[in-house]
């Protein structure tokens, strides 16, 4: 019976420390989102005791929300200029897309004829080194998107 009275007993005792431990980072992290984490009761409370103080805190909050606002704002501004620049930008991407995907083929198509030429007369190694430069450089490309 000891053995489970020492046990709970450091148990309550370890919680309490867990718990004393919480409150600072706790306090923390409110004074960081201190916008977000508004609590009514408390200013209410306030309030009650101080009035001039109540208002100061929620003139901070007005603040840190008209600052939120201005900083939403920008961030909006730019990612709208940031799509207007692809839109503009998209004819481009498209059209020297195509052009390399032709340019693609072509090498491709090269590298193969170049193979068959060379087999034809006989040089196996070189055939080999020609259709294997274009077809590694698929595999490449096609390994490279996973």
């Amino acid at each position: 019976m000891s053995k489970n009275k020492a046990n709970q007993n450091s148990q309550v005792s370890t919680a309490s420390k867990e718990k004393e431990f919480q409150k600072p980072l706790t306090a923390i992290q409110n004074n960081f989102n201190i916008t977000t984490n508004i609590d009514i009761n408390s200013l209410t409370k306030l309030a009650e005791v101080n009035l001039d103080l109540a208002d100061r805190a929620m003139k901070i909050y007005e603040t840190q929300l008209e600052y939120a606002k201005e900083i939403d704002d920008q961030i909006i501004s730019i990612e709208k200029t940031n799509q207007e620049k692809e839109i503009e930008e998209l004819p481009f991407i498209r059209k020297y897309t195509y052009r390399g995907q032709i340019l693609a083929a072509i090498i491709a198509i090269g590298g193969l004829l170049t193979s068959i030429y060379f087999a034809s007369i006989g040089e196996s190694v070189v055939a080999g080194i020609s259709i294997t430069v274009p077809l590694g450089t698929l595999a490449v490309q096609f390994l490279k998107k996973k």
